[in-house]
């Protein structure tokens, strides 16, 4: 290629270059003079690195409202105290109700313990009282049994004396005795029937019956 040529292009290259860092370097310095304009108004340059940065605020417009906070209100302050104290009185009221809970708790189950001891001492009661309905039941029918026997001995004549037929008389004598001239005691021979301790049986029998009733309604 010709040289000429060549060494024409690289000048041309070169004062296009040169051409362009002078419009860079003149926008630069163009926007250095209008930052200064501004850091002369009182704005602060955010961009300046080293420099101490002092900022003095733009006098606040007419009319307008600014940042300045407003001082508080009176009645806002009021009410903002009202529910505080309406906050302590829910909460010393919360506290009272669980007091009262407890307290309510505690005698539910000082109830519940008193119910269970009643009910015990009742079942106990009833235990007592149907073991002595029983034992005046078993007394009143070994009486009778007794009696009965009697009966039965002397309506078929049985030898008195005899062991067995002497212990009945003797051991039922004493229960005998207050009916025995109630009515007349018919013989055949040396048989005889008993009337008077027939009675005697019934007597006895009615007598635990009204015995039992009246421990019934004691107990009850």
């Amino acid at each position: 290629m010709n040289p000429e040529y060549n060494r024409s292009r690289e000048e041309n290259s070169g004062d296009r270059e040169n051409h362009q860092n002078e419009e860079q370097w003149r926008l630069e310095e163009q926007r250095r003079n209008r930052r200064l304009e501004e850091l002369s108004q009182g704005e602060p340059d955010p961009y300046a690195p080293g420099e101490a940065q002092q900022w003095h605020p733009e006098p606040e417009r007419p009319g307008g409202s600014g940042d300045r906070l407003s001082p508080p209100d009176p009645r806002l302050n009021r009410r903002i105290q009202e529910l505080r104290e309406a906050e302590a009185r829910l909460i010393r009221r919360m506290e009272e109700l669980r007091q009262e809970e407890a307290h309510l708790t505690r005698r539910l189950e000082s109830l519940r313990l008193e119910e269970e001891e009643r009910r015990f001492a009742e079942v106990h009661r009833t235990a007592i009282v149907a073991k002595v309905q029983q034992a005046i039941y078993y007394l009143t029918g070994a009486l009778g049994v007794l009696l009965l026997l009697r009966v039965l001995l002397r309506l078929f004549a049985a030898n008195p004396e005899n062991q067995f037929a002497g212990f009945i008389y003797e051991l039922s004598k004493p229960f005998v005795v207050p009916f025995e001239t109630l009515f007349g005691t018919p013989t055949f021979g040396q048989a005889a029937f008993e009337f008077n301790t027939v009675i005697a049986m019934g007597v006895y029998a009615l007598l635990s019956w009204l015995v039992v009733r009246l421990i019934r309604l004691i107990w009850s």
